[in-house]
């Protein structure tokens, strides 16, 4: 016969041993596996601090909600939480970025416990500014994703998503790169303007 054994690998925090020098840019690539966990809802609600969580799951990055090591279940009614520790071996006195690529439902960025950032938007890029929230050692960044229901119901949520009944079938997940970006004093060489056509 055979055994069912659920393999969760182990989580390496991302190490960042130098911090870049005036006018350079470093990047840093946290795409890979990430520690990974779930908490479930009756009324969606942001907390304003990281809830009390194992993390004893893990899950590629890019990747949905299936993609994690042990089964989740149902996602309907339940909150995705990612999490990636990074370790700087210096004092990060420069701009710190951190670019999620593309990931549904909204966004809820978390560092060492405190919300910091959210974004409402599915499917599109957003920079999180973690400038003065990273100090020298271990930092803990979280990313919360919210789930298609709470979305498609609540007009007040973030990441509503109208009537976009197909939606129903996408399942929540990081699906892009994820990067954090150090910019030692940084320049502005192009500017794109973004029109707000509901205030003309």
């Amino acid at each position: 016969g055979y055994i069912a054994v659920n393999y969760v690998p182990d989580v390496s925090c991302a190490q960042v041993s130098t911090m870049p020098n005036k006018g350079e840019r470093l990047t840093v690539d946290l795409n890979g596996v990430w520690a990974f966990d779930s908490t479930s809802f009756a009324q969606w609600s942001v907390d304003n601090y990281v809830p009390d969580l194992d993390f004893i799951n893990a899950i590629p990055v890019p990747g949905l909600w299936s993609s994690a090591f042990m089964k989740m279940g149902d996602n309907q009614w339940h909150k995705a939480w990612y999490k990636k520790n990074v370790v700087l071996e210096e004092e990060p006195n420069c701009n710190v970025m951190l670019y999620i690529e593309q990931a549904q439902y909204g966004r809820y960025v978390y560092v060492n416990g405190n919300l910091i950032d959210t974004y409402e938007y599915n499917y599109s890029a957003s920079y999180s500014d973690l400038t003065g929230l990273l100090h020298k050692g271990e930092n803990e960044i979280i990313v919360m994703l919210g789930d298609f229901t709470e979305q498609f119901s609540n007009p007040d949520c973030n990441a509503h998503l109208l009537h976009d009944g197909e939606s129903r079938y996408d399942l929540p997940g990081i699906t892009g790169s994820v990067e954090l970006v150090f910019n030692s004093d940084p320049t502005v060489s192009k500017v794109q303007p973004n029109p707000d056509i509901e205030n003309g």
